[in-house]
């Protein structure tokens, strides 16, 4: 296990990289191209969300460890999350939902899965 932490502390900044983005965005970028090659209707279950959520929870934490046992901390990118910045966004997401609301249709929330909404 020391071994693990040795190699994953010691990778360059390029194999990193390649690292993060593979695991951040290949699983979405290998349905993406699936889909694109072999259409089929557009179904939203529950059983996908659940799926969806069982395999990016694990690649999320698995990118944060990864991450910072390499050193970096929310801060030295620049998130320093505050109250006022939650309240902030919180703010928006309410506007956005009000004028969505008000365009007339009664699927605000999500338009594709009622398109005669």
């Amino acid at each position: 296990m020391q071994w693990l932490l040795q190699r994953l502390v010691g990778l360059s900044p390029l194999a990193e990289f390649v690292i993060v983005v593979l695991l951040a965005f290949g699983w979405a970028l290998d349905a993406s191209t699936r889909e694109v090659l072999w259409p089929r209707p557009f179904v939203l279950e529950n059983e996908h969300l659940w799926q969806s959520i069982g395999i990016e929870l694990p690649i999320t934490f698995a990118l944060g460890a990864l991450l910072w046992l390499r050193g970096w901390r929310p801060s030295a990118i620049g998130l320093t999350p505050s109250w006022r910045d939650s309240a902030v966004g919180a703010g928006l997401a309410v506007i956005a939902l009000l004028i969505r609301s008000s365009s007339g249709s009664r699927s605000w929330l999500y338009p594709q899965i009622w398109p005669n909404g």
